[in-house]
């Protein structure tokens, strides 16, 4: 038997979903609690700033930045062994920089990371204003600062997480 707090949960959203053109019957329900505590034991690049330090090189960087160019050049869509290369290719192209042409990556490196302490608040703050926002429309609030699926494996480790 559910929890009476987590059943008359349910039902408002069940209903909230059928005023706005969603079957009720449906429709997903998905609790979580925004604690800072976790009971599943992964760590993420938002909850640990060594581990957001080790991801986000100057280098990772210039590469995602370079690949992010290159789609929008190309409006293909590619497959995973054409963006592994074309990472590969940005990463040594970063390598065969000048220290005066890495200064603004290892610069734009520096600010990423400073974000970093206040990116779990921000997606909070971003959930309670609305709790049915997706994980890319997160990725945006947060500027692309790290990716949805980052942002959804952070949700889903947070303590009491349930999806119906």
């Amino acid at each position: 038997r559910k929890p009476f707090l987590q059943f008359q949960l349910e039902k408002v959203i069940r209903k909230s979903a059928a005023t706005n053109g969603i079957d009720a019957k449906t429709a997903n329900v998905m609790i979580v609690s925004l604690d800072d505590t976790k009971d599943s034991g992964i760590t993420t690049v938002i909850d640990d700033y060594g581990l957001a330090e080790t991801r986000y090189t100057a280098q990772y960087l210039y590469a995602i930045h370079r690949c992010r160019q290159q789609a929008v050049d190309n409006l293909d869509g590619i497959g995973m062994a054409t963006y592994q290369a074309r990472m590969k290719r940005a990463r040594d192209a970063y390598d065969n920089m000048g220290d005066r042409e890495k200064a603004p990556w290892i610069f734009k490196r520096r600010e990423h990371l400073r974000l970093q302490p206040t990116i779990d608040g921000s997606l909070k703050e971003e959930l309670r204003k609305n709790s049915s926002i997706s994980y890319h429309q997160l990725e945006t609030k947060i500027l692309h600062w790290c990716s949805s699926l980052t942002i959804r494996r952070w949700v889903q480790s947070r303590e009491g997480y349930k999806l119906f």
